[in-house]
């Protein structure tokens, strides 16, 4: 029956697809053809997170939850509709920001409601609360978080093999955690603090298909210290990258009394036979120069387009990654991908007890700016997952640029 259904599902999804760009064609607006532009020589078959602002006609604000680009080949890339910060509109169309995955070659895609019963078989992001606990989960990766503390994740699986390992109360070992290093104005002395989620201090922000987020509001704590706010964001889109963000806001700290030193995460890590770090970058074979045969803590700076650096260094240009893989198994790696010129960062994998500490250290800012880190990670399987990381490292820094066709803009908006 399966595969009876499955081609069956596939053409009616190809004729739903031809039965909306024939309607285009009668329409009064011109097709809606949005162009990817990428500076990549040479396409690579992972997508790339992209977004763009199109708008759209009052005929179709019921649709907005069935948009979809369509490629070479009939293949769809799902759509994420959310408000665009272009005001402009009115009576009959408005504008719209859209959150898609789309291929990482130069080449024109067809916006179009696909008003189907069938729902394409594309990339998507789900999310399912249950009680004080939220999973989501892609088509590879599942994370499950608890609404109630802010520690990375509480268990994070791919393809259903568990590779961070599910947080459990009352253990000694060390788990999975966040915490804010401030140092004094001397830098004499350090002071850690740990995430506290407040009441009521956890919500989802966004809701899929391309990009789930969960937002956490808390205070970073400490005995006889002041407590410091903060947002942080988890995030999962529909090609299984994590993201996590955090943010003090300005006023939140003492700057005459301390600085931010570092955020620390500490994370476990299930590799049973893990002995290689890959530095990723731009590179043939998506692959850098430099090996690590996991003995000792891991402290390089390296110049061009490979970088991992150290929490001490300042004013580093470029990005890059690191992946931790155990290549005796095809079920299990995690990578790192990060923007040196936002962060300093620092890893130390401890292989006795599966840790990797991670530390982000941001810029010097001023008394009126926010305090923000951030970092990607890309649990996969194995050696295929290492080989795209230089991809995905460069178009999280620079990805495609995506565009409406000016002939659809100008009719659309002709009159508000």
């Amino acid at each position: 029956m399966r595969q009876v259904f499955l081609p069956l599902a596939v053409a009616v999804l190809f004729i739903a697809a031809a039965c909306h760009l024939s309607r285009a064609e009668q329409s009064k607006y011109p097709p809606a053809v949005v162009s990817v532009v990428t500076a990549r020589s040479a396409a690579n078959p992972y997508p790339a997170l992209t977004q763009f602002d199109v708008p759209i006609p009052a005929e179709n604000f019921l649709s907005t939850d069935s948009f979809y680009l369509v490629g070479k080949g009939h293949q769809l890339y799902a759509c994420q509709v959310e408000p665009s910060p272009i005001t402009a509109g009115g009576r009959t169309f408005r504008w719209f920001r859209i959150i898609a995955l789309v291929p990482c070659e130069n080449q024109p895609l067809n916006f179009i409601p696909l008003e189907t019963a069938v729902r394409p078989s594309v990339l998507v992001v789900s999310s399912q609360p249950v009680g004080d606990s939220l999973t989501l989960e892609t088509n590879a990766v599942r994370a499950k978080l608890d609404a109630r503390r802010f520690r990375v994740a509480e268990e994070v699986s791919l393809f259903g093999h568990t590779l961070l390992p599910k947080y459990e109360e009352g253990l000694v070992n060390r788990q999975q955690s966040v915490e804010l290093v401030l140092t004094d104005r001397f830098r004499h002395a350090d002071f850690t603090l740990t995430a506290q989620v407040s009441p009521g201090g956890f919500c989802m922000e966004r809701r899929g298909p391309v990009i789930a987020t969960a937002l956490y509001r808390g205070e970073f704590a400490a005995p006889d210290l002041k407590p410091v706010p903060f947002e942080a964001r988890f995030s999962l889109t529909a090609h299984s990258l994590i993201r996590i963000s955090i943010v003090i806001q300005p006023g939140a700290l003492d700057r005459e009394t301390f600085a931010v030193k570092e955020v620390h995460l500490t994370i476990p890590c299930i590799l049973a036979a893990a002995s290689t770090l890959d530095f990723g970058g731009v590179h043939e074979n998506s692959l850098g120069p430099e090996h690590y045969d996991g003995a000792g803590r891991l402290d390089v700076n390296l110049d061009g387009s490979y970088l991992f650096v150290d929490s001490k260094a300042v004013n580093l240009k470029g990005g890059g990654g690191i992946s931790w893989a155990d290549y005796n198994s095809g079920d299990a790696g995690l990578a790192f991908l990060f923007d040196c010129k936002a962060n300093a960062f620092s890893i130390t994998a401890d292989y006795n007890a599966d840790l990797i500490d991670v530390r982000l250290a941001p810029p010097d800012t001023k008394e009126k700016a926010a305090v923000a880190v951030e970092t990607w990670l890309f649990f996969h399987p194995g050696r295929p997952g290492v080989k795209v990381l230089g991809h995905i490292s460069e178009y999280l820094s620079s990805p495609p640029a995506v565009e409406p066709n000016t002939d659809y803009v100008k009719a659309v908006t002709r009159f508000p």
